[in-house]
C-alpha cells in the first residue's frame, strides 16, 4: 500500500501587516489553532517561510526570540499535531545593512534583502554562514525548501550555479538534521528568472516570464549525478511534473499549484473560486506526484473558503460534491449559510446588492456570542473579528465593483468613489497591507482612467521593477490620492472619466 498522501498547506510570511493577518504575528496558540483547523480538513503537513532572508548578522533580539517561537511551533506541530513540517528559504538572498533598523515583526523585504552571486565561492560560504544560524533553530523540521526564483536569483547566474548550490544546502543542511530533505521548489527556473529580473530592471516595467523545460531539467539531472541522496522535489504545472517522470524522481515529487487558493501578493480579499482550484488540481495524480500536494496562502484567516474547496478536491471530491454551507456551519454554526453566502458573492462576484444586502444582515450579528463548530480554530482572533472582516470586505468589494463599472462606462464616479475611499481606507486599516499587489479584481488599472496625476504617480510605482523598495507604503500613498482628489471633486462638482 502507498503511503498516505501528505496535504500541506504554505504559511508565507514576505509582507509585514497586521495580527491576524500576517502569519509573521502569530502567538504559539495560534499556530496550534489554525493547525489544528487544517487538521479538521484534512491536512497534514505545514511548510514556513522564516523571512530568515531579511534577518541582519548578528541577528536582533526580534529575530532570535522569532525563531525561538518558531523552533516551538516546530516541536508543538511535530508533537500536537503530528504534522510534517518544512521551512522554506530563498537560495541566495540574506539581511542587508539596514535590516538591523527594524524589529522581525515590521521588516519591509525590498528594503532590507541582499543577493549574493552564487558563482563566487566566497559568496556561498557567507550564505552557508548566515544559513548556520537558521539551521540551528529549525533542525528539528523535517526539511528545508529552495526556490529557483523570488526571493532569489542573481543576473547572469547559471542553472549549473543554483544545482551547486543546493548540493551545498543537503551537505550542511544534514549535519544539522541528518535525516532530512532537502526540497527543490521548481517555479520560474533558475536561468529564466535572472534573464526576467535582467529585463525588470532595463525596462521598468513587469515582463513575461519564459518557461523553459531545460531550467527544471538541467537541475534536476545534477541532482541526480551528484551522489547525494537527500532531496526531493515540488513542481506546479506540467512541465515539473514532466522532468520528474523522466529523470525518474516522480517519488520524490509532490504537487505545488502555486496561487489557486489566493495569489501572492495580493490585497487581502477572500477568494471562492472552486472552478480554478478543480482546474489545477485536474493535474494532481498521486502516479505522478507520490508524496500528495501542497496549496499557499498569504493572508490565511481571510482565505478559509478556497482553503476548504483546496482540501476537498484534493482528497478526492468534486465541485459538486463540496459544500460550502457545512464548511461555514462548522466555523460559526449560527450563520454559516449566510457566510457561504458572503463568500460566494464577494470574489470573483459581481452582484454588488446582493454583496450589501448580506453585509447588512452579518452587521447586525457583529456583536452576538456564538458557538464553536469543528473548523472553528481556524477563526483567529475569534468569530466576531471574522464576522465583521467578512462584513467590511463586503462593503469594500461593493464599492471596488460601482468605480470599475462607472469607469468602464465613462460615467460619472464622484459618489462612487466618495464610497470606495472610506471603505476600502478602513479595510487597509484593519489589515494594515501597505505594499504593491496583483490587482486580480481590476481595481487599479481602473483608476488608471481617472486621469488625476497624483493618482497616476503612485499607479506607476506598482508596475515599477526596478527599485521594488519604492513599492512599499504604496497602498496609503493611493489611498492619500484618491482622497484629495475628491476633496478637488466636492470643489469642482461631477468627474467623469
Amino acid at each position: 500500500m502507498a503511503d498516505p498522501a501528505l496535504l500541506a498547506m504554505y504559511v508565507h510570511m514576505h509582507w509585514a501587516y497586521n495580527y491576524p493577518y500576517a502569519a509573521r504575528t502569530w502567538s504559539i496558540d495560534d499556530w496550534r489553532g489554525y493547525a489544528r483547523g487544517l487538521s479538521s480538513l484534512g491536512y497534514n503537513a505545514v511548510m514556513i517561510w522564516p523571512m530568515n532572508e531579511t534577518m541582519p548578522d548578528p541577528l536582533t533580539p526580534s529575530d532570535k526570540a522569532f525563531l525561538d517561537k518558531i523552533r516551538d511551533v516546530i516541536r508543538m506541530l511535530h508533537d500536537d499535531v503530528g504534522f510534517t513540517v518544512w521551512i522554506c528559504l530563498g537560495p541566495n538572498t540574506v539581511g542587508n545593512d539596514r535590516a538591523a533598523e527594524f524589529t522581525f515583526e515590521n521588516r519591509p523585504f525590498f528594503q532590507t534583502d541582499l543577493r549574493l552571486n552564487p558563482g563566487d565561492p566566497k559568496d556561498v560560504d557567507e550564505i552557508m554562514r548566515r544559513r548556520r544560524a537558521l539551521f540551528d533553530y529549525i533542525r528539528e523540521a523535517d526539511g528545508i525548501s529552495i526556490i529557483d526564483s523570488d526571493p532569489g536569483g542573481y543576473i547572469g547566474s547559471t542553472n549549473a550555479e543554483f544545482a551547486a548550490l543546493l548540493c551545498r544546502y543537503m551537505e550542511v543542511f544534514g549535519e544539522y538534521n541528518p535525516a532530512g530533505t532537502v526540497y527543490y521548489w521548481m517555479h520560474v527556473g533558475w536561468e529564466s528568472y535572472n534573464k526576467w529580473w535582467e529585463a525588470a530592471e532595463q525596462a521598468g516595467e513587469f515582463p513575461p516570464f519564459h518557461w523553459e523545460k531545460k531550467n527544471w531539467y538541467e537541475v534536476v539531472s545534477a541532482l541526480n549525478e551528484s551522489g547525494l541522496r537527500n532531496w526531493g522535489l515540488f513542481g506546479g504545472n506540467d512541465l515539473h511534473i514532466e522532468v520528474a517522470e523522466e529523470l525518474h524522481a516522480s517519488d520524490r515529487t509532490l504537487y505545488y499549484p502555486y496561487g489557486v487558493v489566493e495569489g501572492e501578493p495580493t490585497f487581502p480579499l477572500t477568494n471562492y473560486s472552486p472552478d480554478v482550484i478543480a482546474h489545477y488540481l485536474a493535474s494532481y495524480d498521486r502516479s505522478r506526484t507520490h508524496l500528495g500536494a501542497m496549496a499557499n496562502a498569504q493572508s490565511h484567516v481571510a482565505q478559509l473558503p478556497n482553503t476548504y474547496i483546496f482540501a476537498h478536491i484534493a482528497q478526492g471530491g468534486t465541485i459538486d460534491t463540496a459544500d460550502l454551507a457545512a464548511f461555514a456551519r462548522g466555523l460559526i454554526p449560527e450563520i454559516g449559510d449566510t457566510i457561504a453566502e458572503g463568500c460566494k458573492s464577494l470574489w470573483p462576484g459581481d452582484d454588488t446588492a446582493k454583496m450589501r444586502e448580506i453585509a447588512g444582515e452579518l452587521a447586525a450579528r457583529d456583536d452576538d456570542r456564538f458557538s464553536a463548530g469543528p473548523h472553528s480554530d481556524l477563526l483567529l482572533g475569534g468569530a466576531n473579528r471574522f464576522v465583521s472582516d467578512l462584513t467590511m470586505q463586503l462593503r469594500f468589494r461593493a464599492a471596488s465593483v460601482d468605480v470599475i463599472k462607472a469607469l468602464s462606462e465613462e460615467a460619472d464616479v464622484t459618489d462612487k468613489l466618495k464610497t470606495l475611499v472610506p471603505a476600502w481606507s478602513q479595510w487597509q486599516a484593519r489589515t494594515g497591507f501597505n505594499d504593491a499587489y496583483g490587482d486580480a479584481q481590476g481595481l487599479l488599472p481602473a483608476l488608471k482612467k481617472l486621469g488625476d496625476p497624483a493618482t497616476d504617480a503612485v499607479l506607476r510605482d506598482f508596475d515599477d521593477w526596478r527599485d521594488p523598495s519604492v513599492r512599499h507604503g504604496i497602498v496609503t500613498r493611493l489611498l492619500d490620492a484618491l482622497s484629495k482628489r475628491m476633496a478637488a471633486m466636492q470643489q469642482r462638482g461631477p468627474l467623469c472619466s
